[in-house]
């Protein structure tokens, strides 16, 4: 299964040929900062719905959580860049005593002029958000990822790409409902969306990879969608054509309750 502080304007200078005459166009787009703002003290609580495989991949299951990532500390790192350190903590969804959270890890994020940088408890360092803020913008969100960075932690291969997948803004300026609240001015961001062997025909290898991001203006993270898992035959002893398989990978659905 993580100060108020000045916001750094963006502005992203565009030439364009109009007509038979070239003219500057200049295009504005809003600060990454505005769609995380970070406070210390600030507090974000979200329903967490893990997918796990048991039974040795042989199903699945949704184990559901809370989650409340805290605003702890800020500082200065060498680049002159405002990091912000995040406690997170977690709890059954059945739980409503302030005293039932546990400790999940800590991690970082970065705020840079032009992204948003987030390090998790894995010590994974992807650029959340991007300059400009603009549909169908590409970055490579995880170039600072080595390739099959899960190795160890999951028995597949569908992650020896990550390194090269292209985030892009899937779309800007959405309205978006997230349990009973609209949240206005959202931007989506998609990091991969493929599959293969989607009929899950038993004898073949089969994968889903998924995810999507959703920010708030002057709200932050209000929703993420992970869908990693990767499909094995399971070898006939009889020499036969494989005839059922198991699942290696997870899933997260995560969907903002409130911001304290």
């Amino acid at each position: 299964m993580k100060q108020v502080f000045s916001i750094i304007a963006g502005m992203i200078a565009l030439f364009s040929l109009l007509g038979c005459g070239k003219e500057s166009v200049e295009f504005t787009s809003d600060p990454v900062a505005a769609y995380m703002p970070l406070e210390i003290g600030r507090e974000f609580r979200y329903r967490l719905d893990s997918l796990k495989f048991i039974n040795f991949g042989l199903k699945d299951t949704v184990v559901r959580y809370q989650i409340k990532d805290v605003v702890d500390a800020r500082f200065t790192d060498s680049e002159g860049n405002t990091v912000y350190r995040m406690i997170r903590s977690i709890r059954d969804s059945a739980q409503t005593s302030e005293s039932a959270w546990r400790s999940n890890g800590t991690y970082s994020i970065t705020v840079q002029a032009q992204t948003i940088i987030e390090q998790d408890p894995n010590n994974f360092r992807v650029q959340k958000l991007k300059l400009p803020i603009t549909e169908g913008m590409s970055w490579r969100g995880n170039s600072a990822l080595v390739s099959s960075p899960y190795a160890g932690l999951y028995d597949f291969t569908i992650d020896a790409d990550i390194q090269n997948w292209a985030f892009y803004y899937a779309g800007v300026n959405q309205s978006v409902k997230i349990g009973s609240k609209t949240y206005d001015q959202v931007i989506t961001v998609e990091a991969v969306n493929d599959s293969s062997n989607v009929a899950q025909i038993p004898r073949f290898v089969a994968s889903r990879r998924w995810v999507q991001e959703q920010y708030a203006n002057g709200v932050g993270l209000i929703s993420r969608d992970i869908i990693f898992w990767e499909f094995q035959p399971i070898d006939d002893p009889n020499g036969g054509v494989p005839k059922t398989g198991y699942y290696d990978g997870f899933g997260i659905k995560m969907r903002l309750i409130e911001v304290r």
